[in-house]
């Protein structure tokens, strides 16, 4: 996947690039030129995964030069052993059938 800057579309970059980068020369930010297409069918699938797997799922669409094996790596110490019983964003419910995503 190509990435630009939000500055200056012309120049882009892969997604190892943007990562070494993390903004641009313009002090811009570094983003995809499109964004991957997922279907519904599966945006549906990842309610079926757990964080981490679904993680590596988004992640693996837009860091395309990256490995599997570099990906797995990067996220399992991202998110194993962590976080408040081991899951990165935990949700609270409230009343009436709301709830709350606390970061």
């Amino acid at each position: 996947m190509d990435y630009c800057s939000t500055g200056d579309s012309e120049k882009v970059v892969t997604a190892a690039e943007a990562v070494l980068e993390g903004i641009s020369e313009e002090g811009e930010l570094i983003v995809p030129t499109k964004l991957p297409a997922i279907s519904n069918q599966e945006l549906l699938q990842f309610a079926n995964l757990n964080y981490i797997q679904r993680a590596h799922r988004i992640l693996s669409l837009f860091l395309t030069d990256f490995t599997d094996e570099e990906l797995n790596y990067c996220i399992s110490q991202a998110y194993s052993n962590s976080f408040e019983e081991n899951m990165p964003a935990l949700i609270t419910s409230l009343s009436n059938g709301r709830h709350l995503l606390e970061l």
